[in-house]
C-alpha cells in the first residue's frame, strides 16, 4: 500500500530537492521501466523545456524511488553526447565528461535532483542525449534512463 501511494505521488507531483549545475545542453522525455521492477524506479528523467535555441539553457530533472525497505546508497553517473547529422563531435561543441554524484535515500524514499544544462551558440549540435545510471554500493547497474534535448540552430 505504501509503495503504491509513493508511486502515485511521484507520478502526480515531482518535488525538487537539490540543484546541481551542469555543463551541457538538453532535451525532452524519459525512459523508465514499469513501477518498481527492482531496487530503484526512475519515475522521471526529462528536460524542461524539451527544445531550446542554441545558446539557451534547459533543466534536466531526475526523480527516483527506493522500492526497498532498506536505505540505499551508491552513485549516479550522468553522461552526455551531442547529436547532429555528421559524425563525431559537432564543430564548436565542448567534450562532455561524465559526472558522478553520490546518493543516499531512505527506505521507500524519493531521490530528486535538477541539473541546469547549458547549450552553446557556437556549437552546431542539433541535440543532446543524456543518460543517468544508478549503481547501489558501486556494484552493478540497478536503473538507468535517457533523455533527449532538441537544439534549434
Amino acid at each position: 500500500m505504501v509503495r503504491r501511494l509513493l508511486l502515485a505521488v511521484l507520478m502526480a507531483a515531482v518535488p525538487v530537492l537539490a540543484i546541481v549545475s551542469g555543463s551541457a545542453a538538453d532535451a525532452a522525455t524519459a525512459t523508465a521501466a514499469s513501477p518498481c521492477p527492482g531496487d530503484i524506479f526512475i519515475a522521471q528523467f526529462a528536460f524542461n523545456p524539451p527544445s531550446v535555441q542554441a545558446g539557451a539553457p534547459s533543466t534536466l530533472g531526475l526523480v527516483a524511488a527506493n522500492c526497498t525497505n532498506k536505505t540505499l546508497s551508491g552513485q549516479t553517473t550522468w553522461s552526455g553526447q551531442w547529436t547532429w547529422a555528421g559524425a563525431g563531435l559537432p564543430p564548436g561543441c565542448p567534450v562532455i565528461d561524465p559526472a558522478r554524484i553520490p546518493y543516499t535515500f531512505a527506505p521507500q524514499g524519493v531521490y530528486s535532483i535538477v541539473r541546469e544544462q547549458s547549450t552553446f551558440a557556437g556549437c552546431q549540435a542539433t541535440g543532446l542525449r543524456v543518460t543517468v545510471v544508478f549503481t547501489v554500493n558501486n556494484v552493478g547497474v540497478v536503473a538507468q534512463a535517457t533523455a533527449d534535448l532538441t537544439i534549434v540552430q
